[in-house]
């Protein structure tokens, strides 16, 4: 198959993306904003095929119906979908329909990047988004999961709704170059961020060993959170990745008939 335009819709936010000289196009927008659909529709070319995977039923629907109104054919990823036209990630099927479809095209795309340059290589992947999922596949294809938690909007927003008096701030995208936070809305800041970052890097830590180095891959929203950070773990890369999904998306694409 040859989709003229991929689509991976998160929590929030989706991003639309066209393959162009090998590389991913991208645009991210609101879920819930048909008119900034309509807009970046108008400024691409016309694809009469998109592949859609996606994390929210609800988006999923309006946007298949607001294609199908435009006369344009969506194919909706499931899980099913992709384990019937790829092998090379071999997640166990007991566990195969629990996983949302973002965190395995983010796997499969992580794996198959860390294959291409020499001896195959273990991979950690990080999306930051809404939440923050961390996936762990063996050099050998292997998809063992890893850990969910919230991510750091929803962090901040948990803490102004579940308590009387504390704020709701908005979490910067880098990580605060303090040790103590100088006021409320400082320390809420400090503490989500390094909460994200050191959760990360001391699963990495558990997860490492010594024989066999990881790649780290970033995806999501927020992953410049981690931008030079150094995990303590046995990492040989990291690599941030925003499009991680989509090119997952894309490498299906190409076992699709």
């Amino acid at each position: 198959m040859t989709p003229g335009v991929l689509v991976d819709i998160g929590n929030t936010r989706m991003k639309w993306g066209r393959v162009a000289e090998g590389a991913i196009a991208s645009v991210s927008l609101p879920n819930d904003d048909m008119a900034s659909w309509q807009l970046q529709f108008d400024k691409w070319p016309r694809a009469e095929t998109w592949l859609i995977a996606s994390v929210v039923p609800r988006a999923t629907r309006r946007l298949s119906e607001w294609l199908a109104e435009r006369g344009i054919t969506a194919v909706v990823v499931d899980n099913s979908l992709f384990y019937d036209h790829v092998q090379s990630l071999k997640t166990p099927h007991d566990t195969r329909p629990f996983i949302g479809i973002d965190r395995i095209l983010n796997s499969y795309a992580a794996h198959t990047l860390s294959q291409i340059e020499g001896a195959p290589h273990a991979a950690v992947v990080l999306s930051i988004g809404t939440a923050m999922t961390m996936d762990v596949v063996a050099a050998d294809g292997v998809h063992h999961c890893g850990a969910i938690l919230p991510g750091p909007a929803l962090m901040a927003k948990s803490l102004n709704e579940y308590t009387a008096l504390l704020p709701r701030v908005e979490v910067g995208r880098y990580l605060p170059q303090v040790v103590l936070g100088s006021d409320t809305a400082a320390n809420i800041r400090l503490g989500i961020t390094r909460a994200i970052v050191h959760t990360a890097d001391g699963l990495i830590a558990d997860w490492s060993d010594a024989a066999t180095p990881f790649d780290i891959f970033l995806t999501g929203g927020d992953a410049v959170l981690f931008r030079d950070f150094l995990f303590t773990g046995n990492w040989r890369e990291v690599r941030l990745e925003p499009t991680l999904a989509l090119e997952g998306l894309r490498l299906l694409a190409e076992r699709l008939p």
